[in-house]
């Protein structure tokens, strides 16, 4: 297996073309890379074969995770425990293909506008103190700048701005996972409904406007859907199902907690009361 692995690995990182590494002080890159995958490929194999049941796509998703450790081995911090960065990053790896490949029952009608799957959306406010941590830390170092270096708060707007979008972006990344299924499932669904509620009017013309007997008139007697106003509520639920399944109120749950640390330094060279009244007017 573990020869398997390495040949299918071998061809993953050629056919990405990746650059050529600058080696280290202790040890190459590529040298890093070959000790984690010769301590821990039967291990991480293992992990895929537990999650997706397959011997065939066990062996996929390992290579795709050793191509993943491969590109994204630049960001491991020095003197960390390497074994535990590439099973952190096999797990979440694995864990969203799943994800993405899941046979959701979507049900385009729902009135959570997300599928059924509204659900999910608080589920990234559990990062909320983390963004206000890390927010805290950030904030606290361009303060310093801002307070005894004479740096301007506006050399920094862009900064800032991309640092919340990142925070917010970061948190939320698990559920984009959902968003091809949804979207996939909103421009079904809106052709579908969109045959019904014209079958339905066509028949119900038929009937009261012209005074003929429709020849198949299964769908006006249909009790689950009703008259004209409950066919045209159907399609306009389903046209307005989100694409993502959350909404302002998950991107203000993890924004809010960003801006306040943010909102404090802006506060050293801006009066509190503008700051918050353009916070409050760009976030409604």
């Amino acid at each position: 297996m573990l020869s398997t692995l390495r040949s299918g690995f071998t061809s993953a990182v050629s056919r990405r073309a990746v650059p050529a590494a600058r080696p280290s002080a202790e040890e190459s890159r590529a040298t890093l890379l070959e000790r984690l995958y010769r301590e821990h490929a039967d291990r991480v194999y293992g992990l895929c074969l537990r999650m997706s049941g397959d011997t065939v796509r066990a062996s996929e998703l390992a290579q795709d995770v050793f191509v993943r450790a491969w590109e994204q081995l630049d960001r491991m911090k020095p003197g960390s425990d390497a074994g535990a960065w590439l099973w952190r990053l096999a797990l979440v790896f694995v864990l969203l293909k799943r994800i993405a490949g899941l046979e959701l029952s979507i049900v385009p009608t729902h009135p959570d506008g997300a599928g059924g799957l509204g659900f999910v959306k608080d589920m990234p406010k559990a990062f909320s103190l983390l963004a206000f941590a890390t927010s805290a830390v950030v904030a606290s170092r361009l303060a310093h700048d801002v307070l005894y270096h004479g740096v301007s708060l506006l050399s920094l707007k862009v900064v800032l701005g991309g640092f919340v979008v990142l925070v917010v972006v970061i948190c939320i990344a698990p559920l984009l996972a959902l968003a091809r299924p949804l979207a996939a499932a909103k421009r079904r669904a809106l052709l579908e409904y969109g045959a019904l509620v014209g079958k339905h009017g066509r028949l119900v013309r038929q009937r009261w406007i012209l005074g003929e007997t429709p020849s198949d008139d299964a769908v006006l007697q249909a009790p689950e859907i009703g008259p004209v106003a409950d066919t045209l509520a159907l399609y306009e639920a389903v046209s307005r199902m989100r694409p993502v399944p959350f909404g302002k109120s998950t991107l203000l749950g993890i924004a809010v907690p960003t801006l306040i640390p943010i909102l404090v330094l802006i506060s050293t060279q801006v009066p509190i009361k503008e700051v918050l009244k353009k916070i409050v007017g760009a976030l409604l």
